[in-house]
């Protein structure tokens, strides 16, 4: 058996200098024997690298994303956000202060940890985490919202393909 924990969500910039500052992970990730695994930013799309998150127009229901809301509260449908989701940055999505962390988009590049993503090293001096995986613009199961958007289908009718839309309009 292998044991495998998050290293959790505590990336923080607190001396405003556009690093993410390291010693953010704490137990039980920092634990020894365990993978501990950290997320990394997921690329736009393996399909259409261009892309930039594309959601599918016809959809009618609105983001639940705390960060794709109106100033009145409620969310933009994917036609409201011109057919592409609104990712945000570090800074107007997890509040970092500087650059280049304030300005970063928060996915889009597979090489980089998530901004948000917990680090090491363990107070022993030991790298954590050990492994990362995307952890940024990730779609779980199937979403209800989706099938409803799509009547009830667990499959685009568009593309005949699995949901996939992105942090907002899921």
């Amino acid at each position: 058996m292998t044991i495998s924990f998050s290293a959790g969500n505590s990336g923080e910039d607190a001396n405003a200098n556009g690093v993410v500052d390291n010693d953010s992970i704490g137990a039980p990730a920092t634990a020894k024997n365990v993978i501990t695994v950290g997320a990394s930013e997921n690329q736009w799309s393996t399909a259409a690298p261009d892309a930039q998150f594309p959601c599918d127009t016809g959809l009618t229901y609105k983001s639940r994303d705390a960060y794709q809301k109106k100033a009145d509260g409620t969310g933009y449908t994917c036609s409201e956000m011109g057919g592409t989701n609104l990712i945000g940055t570090g800074g107007s999505r997890w509040g970092f202060t500087a650059d280049p962390l304030k300005s970063d988009p928060t996915a889009g590049n597979q090489e980089q940890s998530a901004l948000f993503s917990s680090r090491g090293p363990t107070d022993d001096g030991r790298i954590k985490p050990d492994v990362v995986a995307p952890g940024s613009m990730i779609l779980s199961g199937y979403s209800g919202l989706y099938q409803e958007g799509y009547g009830g289908d667990p499959t685009n009718p568009k593309n005949n393909a699995y949901q996939w839309d992105g942090y907002g309009i899921r």
